[in-house]
């Protein structure tokens, strides 16, 4: 479930700096990438190839008095590097691991703010998924290669990991994070609008 640039830079870090840490990465969205027992604090790691996101928020969960402001058309790189550092000081990161091509630097929190630029971006994002609901069963288990298990549709093709596609005008996707890995999820039809921080060099 790693992608290989988070598994190569998790094992710099313990290469370099603390063969104690532990990777959480794509598996825990509530947590950031390496807890790192020497520094006592999480270790996020950003590839800037150019770019990279740093957080985002929906109207429904603007959790910041910035938040009001960005809704209301203000966006500059100071309140985008305000929601970053609200952002990630929630998830009690410390420093960055930063990957800008084939190079690895590790950063402390306003090293990272002053060294890169920060841009709003906004956009309309589908509200979730939810398990398949069952007038679809017949046709995704002919359709699909997969299978019923506990009232949920789970593929049995890893190679579909990941992959989107559409029965009677309704869009499906294959989860490949943790909670619902390999599941076949019905995607909502509502969006919500959706403000994000992109970092680059």
């Amino acid at each position: 479930m790693w992608t290989e640039t988070e598994k190569q830079a998790y094992e710099w870090f313990k290469n370099n700096y603390d063969n104690q840490a532990k990777f959480y990465g794509q598996s825990d969205s509530t947590k950031s990438d390496i807890f790192s027992p020497q520094f006592n604090g999480y270790i996020e790691i950003k590839q800037l190839c150019p770019s990279a996101r740093c957080g985002q928020f929906t109207r429904t969960a603007a959790l910041y008095p910035v938040c009001k402001d960005v809704m209301n058309g203000i966006w500059n790189e100071d309140n985008a590097k305000e929601f970053v550092k609200l952002h990630y000081n929630k998830k009690q990161v410390i420093k960055f691991l930063i990957i800008t091509e084939n190079d690895y630097k590790l950063e402390d929190f306003n090293e990272f703010l002053n060294n890169y630029k920060f841009q709003w971006q906004h956009y309309a994002k589908k509200s979730g998924t939810r398990s398949t609901a069952k007038k679809y069963y017949n046709q995704i288990l002919s359709l699909v290669p997969s299978e019923l298990k506990n009232n949920k549709i789970y593929i049995t093709d890893d190679n579909l990991i990941g992959k989107y596609f559409w029965i009677e005008n309704n869009e499906f996707f294959v989860s490949k994070t943790a909670a619902n890995y390999k599941e076949i999820r019905q995607c909502s039809k509502t969006k919500n609008e959706t403000w994000l921080v992109e970092v680059s060099k």
